[in-house]
């Protein structure tokens, strides 16, 4: 067996691991995890920090993810998780700011 087929067998096998963990975590953990950022990144910082709110958001979703799903997800994949939960909040207190489209309870 040469150093390739090796290596080969080595990375299909850490793929198979980081896929089969990252279902385990499941997306909706993640999106848990943006919702807590977005929330925490909007206490922090006042309106018109926008580039601040996201780096501060960014940070702090690669703190809560465990370090084995770190290297699988990509930055771009956290910006459109938190640029979604961002649009959500917005929808809903938008919502709830217009007394017409309340829930009734």
């Amino acid at each position: 067996m040469n150093r390739e087929t090796l290596f080969l067998i080595i990375t299909i096998i850490l793929s198979i691991a980081g896929i089969y963990y990252l279902y385990r975590y499941k997306k909706e953990s993640l999106w848990v995890i943006a919702c807590y950022v977005v929330t925490r990144a909007e206490e922090e910082f006042v309106s018109g920090q926008g580039k601040q709110k996201l780096e501060y958001a960014i940070k702090e979703f690669k703190k809560k993810i465990p370090f084995y799903l770190s290297w699988l997800i990509s930055e771009k994949f956290i910006i459109s998780l938190i640029e979604e939960a961002l649009k959500t909040f917005q929808k809903t207190f938008k919502s709830a700011a217009n007394p017409h489209k309340r829930w009734v309870y």
